[in-house]
């Protein structure tokens, strides 16, 4: 079954979350569990770490403990813990799993293997109680009502780089980074470009202070090496807008890039798009006001538009030099909220609209177009 996301640390993230929540919804103590599962509460703690397993095998649980949790433990229905195998190890419930696990507190449940998109019906509907019963009180997600953690960052040239690390930092998380916006990120440009072109927000642009503009660069030079590791371990998703890009490659006036140079960068996004298989691209017709970064259910990272086309205007507009640019969430029920909107937003668009061949089509006779 084709899984949610590509590398296992992300799953196993998500799976982590669910299972803790479920088992506070619950009202089970670790202790409690453990003992109603027939398993040792370092067992419980393990599983409530699952991304710390990934690279420390002393931290896994196997699947048999995984299905003692849930059916002995939690007894979950059916759907739920097929959800929750699926995200552990794409496995499904066979007639000896249904005898040994399930037998006793479900005694109808029969076998079966259900497609990636039934799969991804169910885990969105799963997150959606979890969430509701957070906000209302119930205790899942971490405990009673909705507590944001956030962060927020203004209009100058410090806030500016704090921006850059507070990227930085999210992108350094392991695991896949999903997000939209107007254009591909300013990362797909080519490594060396840069301090080349002078790529730059305009406000640190405008400050003619040098030392503001090479901390600048010291900062994408470490975005774009982590972007790259991680494009290749985990994959990237991002969804972006035909009409920004059709005027991004037109000759427009008021880019700090030249026509040329904005041609090169499309032209080095379509070679990255091909060189990973786990890269993936959708378009639509224009993006929302905020645009957004995240990892699934750890952080996010919502911008104002003005906040990214300081790095491609000349000059940033005067209404956007004051009030809010960037803003930081880290608290688990709103990286989860963000990360199922943003889930059931890709899987809602029309195959072709995600398509990567039919994507890298599109960029290369849009490039082409503008370069005859």
């Amino acid at each position: 079954m084709n899984p949610l996301y590509p590398h296992v640390v992300d799953r196993h993230r998500l799976l982590q979350r669910i299972f803790k929540a479920l088992r506070e919804a619950a009202g089970l103590s670790q202790a409690a569990l453990a003992a109603r599962a027939f398993v040792a509460q370092s067992t419980i703690s393990n599983a409530e770490n699952l991304d710390k397993g990934v690279d420390r095998p002393n931290r896994r649980i196997t699947r048999d403990h995984l299905l003692r949790l849930v059916t002995w433990g939690l007894e979950l229905a059916q759907t739920d813990l097929t959800v929750l195998l699926w995200l552990y190890d794409g496995s499904a419930l066979d007639a000896e799993d249904i005898r040994r696990y399930l037998r006793g507190y479900l005694p109808r449940a029969q076998p079966g293997r259900e497609d990636a998109a039934a799969l991804r019906t169910h885990l969105f509907a799963l997150l959606d109680r979890l969430l509701v019963a957070r906000s209302s009180n119930s205790g899942a997600l971490g405990g009673g009502g909705i507590t944001a953690h956030m962060q927020l960052l203004f209009s100058s040239a410090a806030d500016e780089l704090r921006g850059e690390q507070a990227l930085l930092q999210l992108e350094k998380i392991p695991g896949q980074r999903l997000f939209f916006s107007d254009l591909p990120s300013r990362l797909t440009h080519p490594p060396d470009t840069h301090r080349r072109y002078s790529i730059l927000s305009a406000l640190i642009r405008s400050s003619g202070n040098s030392k503001l503009a090479e901390t600048s660069w010291d900062l994408t030079e470490q975005r774009v090496h982590t972007f790259l590791t991680h494009l290749a371990r985990y994959g990237e998703r991002s969804i972006h807008s035909r009409t920004a890009l059709t005027h991004y490659l037109s000759d427009s006036p008021g880019y700090h890039l030249s026509l040329a140079q904005r041609h090169e960068h499309i032209q080095h996004w379509i070679q990255l798009l091909r060189d990973h298989p786990h890269y993936e691209v959708a378009l639509v017709e224009d993006t929302p006001d905020l645009e957004v970064e995240m990892k699934p259910g750890v952080a996010v990272l919502l911008r104002a538009k003005g906040a990214v086309r300081h790095f491609e205007r000349e000059t940033a507009p005067e209404q956007s030099l004051w009030g809010p640019r960037y803003l930081v969430w880290d608290d688990e029920a709103s990286a989860l909220s963000f990360t199922l909107a943003f889930e059931r937003y890709w899987h809602a668009l029309a195959p072709g609209d995600r398509s990567k061949d039919e994507i890298v089509g599109y960029l290369e006779a849009l490039v082409a177009g503008v370069s005859a």
